[in-house]
């Protein structure tokens, strides 16, 4: 047997909704609507998953974090897909989805109705898919599909990761300037991408990474705190926080000439080095770094 054949079940869906959504999203949409079957959390008169952007990638692994994102802000644009907060925790920034079946059929009717016009100009027409059957005030999206393991060979193929191929990735970021990036370093990021603190997120945790790398302290604990003090200090922008940080290693600059004049030219070899981490201007000692 060929090796891009399957023994197991493979990804399923119905043509008629990737073609009313696109195939990415009728893929994501259909996986959402697997776990929904099985979901016991109940919010709002509605069943809800909740999962990170990297729990959806060990899902998706074909598909990068950036695309995923993207995904799945083209399907809350749509409608189709409801995004919600019920973690217990308010600094738990992990986001909930439900499906909102109500706006599924009626962008269904809606791409019946464009289908029966082109039947009535054309005979060619007649061999249109049909829309998705409805049961029990839900459409059958077809067979669900299993939960995907990285063994899955599935390929897809996007003309728009291609355009996206620079689009600045701060884990590709943190594996090639500090190291492999655990589980719970991977949430980290996440927060810190999802959580609505700065404006260019992806940009800005890579700027503390750089910082990290650059001030000698390849952690990632580093990198955390210094973004914990740009968000106290409600920097939002890349070009605030680069604005900020220039201030501060001048002032630092000068402090530093400053003592070495007052030491007849001598530095200290015991003085810490300050830090922007940590939610305030402080030291750092050698242990922490």
């Amino acid at each position: 047997m060929g090796t891009l054949l399957f023994d197991e079940q493979p990804l399923v869906i119905q043509p008629s909704l990737a073609k009313l959504i696109g195939l990415n999203e009728a893929i994501f949409l259909q996986q959402v609507h697997y776990w929904l079957q099985k979901s016991t959390h109940n919010h709002d008169g509605r069943r809800w998953v909740y999962n990170t952007y990297q729990g959806w990638q060990e899902q998706f692994p074909f598909w990068s974090a950036n695309t995923i994102r993207r995904i799945i802000e083209k399907l809350e644009q749509a409608g189709v897909l409801l995004c919600g907060n019920y973690n217990q925790s308010k600094i738990d920034k992990t986001k909930w989805y439900s499906i909102d079946y109500a706006k599924l059929e009626e962008l269904t009717t809606v791409q019946s109705g464009q289908i029966d016009c082109k039947k009535s100009q054309s005979t060619a027409q007649n061999g249109q898919m049909d829309s998705p059957e409805w049961a029990d005030g839900q459409p059958r999206m077809g067979r669900p599909i299993p939960e995907i393991t990285t063994e899955t060979t599935t390929e897809i193929k996007e003309e728009e990761e291609e355009a996206r191929v620079d689009k600045p990735n701060p884990f590709v970021s943190y594996e090639e300037n500090i190291g492999v990036i655990s589980p719970v370093i991977a949430q980290d990021i996440t927060h810190w991408l999802d959580g609505n603190f700065f404006d260019e997120p992806e940009l800005i945790v890579i700027e503390a990474i750089k910082i990290a790398v650059r001030n000698g302290a390849r952690k990632w604990n580093y990198a955390n705190k210094t973004l914990i003090d740009w968000a106290d200090r409600k920097l939002r922008t890349l070009r605030q926080v680069q604005a900020y940080t220039l201030e501060y290693e001048q002032q630092k600059g000068e402090g530093r000439n400053a003592k070495s004049r007052k030491l007849g030219g001598r530095t200290d070899p015991d003085v810490s080095r300050p830090s922007i981490t940590g939610g305030k201007v402080g030291w750092i000692g050698k242990e922490d770094v």
